[in-house]
C-alpha cells in the first residue's frame, strides 16, 4: 500500500497551492475520491469547492512511499511541514491529526457554551457519578508534580497513532517506545492491563 501527501492547485491563479491533505492509501486516490463524494459534501470546504469547480482545481501527489510502521507519524509530520511552508487558503487546521489550528464561529461557540451547561450534557460525561481511585489519583499526581516526564516514560499507556486504512491506529506505549499498535483498541487494553500487572 502507498501512503502519502498530496495538494489541489488553482490552475486559474498560477498553480497555487490550496490544499494540503494526507492519504492512507494514495495509490488509488482514495481521500481524493472522499473529496468528490456528496455524503462528505459539507464535511470540509474543500469539498464543496470542488465539487462546485472540478476543473478549475488540479490534483498533485507531493511525496508518497511504501507502507510501513512509521507512515502514519510521517504522514502527520509532513502534512504539518507542507500546510506551513504553503499556507493554503483551504487547509483551517495546522496538518496533522486532530484539529489544532481550527477555530470556532463565535454562533459555534455560544451553542457549545449552551449545550455543556445542561444537565443532560453533564450526565452524559464519561464520569458522571463515578471517582477515581486511590491509585488512579497517586499516578495523576505524580503525572503532574516534578517528574514532568513520568508519564510519558515509566507508565505504559494507549495513544492514538495516526490512521491505517482509513481506520484510527492505536499504540501501546512504555518507557517512550511504540510496544504495540493495532486498529483492535480491545486487544490492546488486555495487553496493557497486562503490562501493568
Amino acid at each position: 500500500m502507498i501512503v502519502g501527501i498530496y495538494c489541489y492547485k488553482d490552475t486559474l491563479n498560477d498553480d497555487s497551492i490550496v490544499y494540503v491533505g494526507k492519504d492512507s492509501n494514495i495509490g488509488q486516490n482514495k481521500r481524493h475520491k472522499d473529496h468528490f463524494k456528496p455524503s462528505l459534501y459539507d464535511a470540509q470546504q474543500i469539498n464543496r469547492v470542488l465539487q462546485n469547480n472540478p476543473k478549475r482545481y488540479k490534483y498533485e501527489v507531493l511525496k508518497s512511499w511504501e507502507f510501513d510502521e512509521y507512515s502514519p507519524n510521517l504522514a502527520n509530520a509532513l502534512e504539518i511541514i507542507y500546510v506551513k511552508r504553503y499556507n493554503p487558503k483551504f487547509n483551517f487546521t495546522i496538518g496533522g491529526e486532530g484539529i489544532k489550528g481550527f477555530k470556532h464561529s463565535d454562533e459555534s461557540k455560544k451553542k457549545m457554551s449552551e449545550s455543556h451547561k445542561s444537565l443532560y450534557a453533564r450526565k452524559k460525561h464519561h464520569m458522571w457519578g463515578k471517582h477515581h481511585s486511590d491509585e488512579t489519583k497517586r499516578k495523576m499526581s505524580l503525572a503532574h508534580k516534578g517528574d514532568k516526564n513520568y508519564c510519558w516514560k515509566d507508565y505504559p499507556r494507549i495513544i492514538k497513532n495516526g490512521s491505517y486504512d482509513g481506520k484510527q491506529l492505536y499504540a501501546i506505549v512504555h518507557n517512550g517506545k511504540v510496544v504495540k499498535q493495532s486498529i483492535y483498541l480491545e486487544k490492546l487494553e488486555l495487553m496493557l492491563s497486562e503490562l501493568q500487572n
